[in-house]
């Protein structure tokens, strides 16, 4: 879990400190590792490679903090979101000065993220340490070639260029176009 605070000027030019907390679960992690490579076209864990292309980062920045943003029950059981929650977290100035924040300043970022996933780096690292089988097939996982392969976008007589995320979408487009 990250926790921080954001201080800005609100619309009624009060200046406000604000707290804000973000966490994502195992499962949010894995949706939002599909969500990423649908959207950007590459993995997740090649986003390094991308450092250096602002509008990458700062839309990455943006996707995983309304992702991860919520509020921790007060028995801390619990880490509550939903809809409602995000939408009024989006429009708000605290998650403007927020993005613009870990934006200009990548030991902020590297942080953040750090710190929103930890708790399930740990999870991951004591379920392989208690199960070898589990580690190895994750380790085998990570360099599937097929994987590596897809998204990839192809060019389809009379449609156009078509993002395909798969072998098998791959082969039911081409099925179905014969």
């Amino acid at each position: 879990m990250y926790k921080t605070s954001v201080t800005f000027t609100n619309y009624l030019g009060k200046e406000v400190t604000q707290e804000l907390e973000f966490n994502l679960s195992a499962f949010e992690a894995d949706s939002f590792q599909e969500y990423f490579n649908k959207k950007y076209g590459f993995p997740l864990d090649e986003i390094n490679d991308h450092i250096n292309d602002g509008r990458i980062i700062f839309e990455f920045i943006k996707d995983f903090a309304l992702k991860s943003y919520g509020v921790l029950s007060s028995d801390g059981n619990s880490f509550v979101k939903d809809e409602e929650l995000e939408k009024v977290f989006k429009n708000s100035l605290a998650f403007e000065n927020f993005v613009i924040d870990m934006a200009s300043d990548t030991s902020k970022m590297t942080k953040f993220f750090e710190d929103t996933i930890s708790d399930l780096q740990k999870k991951t690292k004591y379920i392989t340490d208690k199960n070898p089988e589990i580690k190895k097939q994750l380790d085998s996982s990570d360099k599937s070639t097929t994987e590596k392969e897809y998204p990839k976008k192809i060019d389809v007589p009379g449609i156009g260029i078509v993002e395909i995320y798969s072998k098998d979408m791959e082969e039911a487009l081409t099925n179905k176009l014969k």
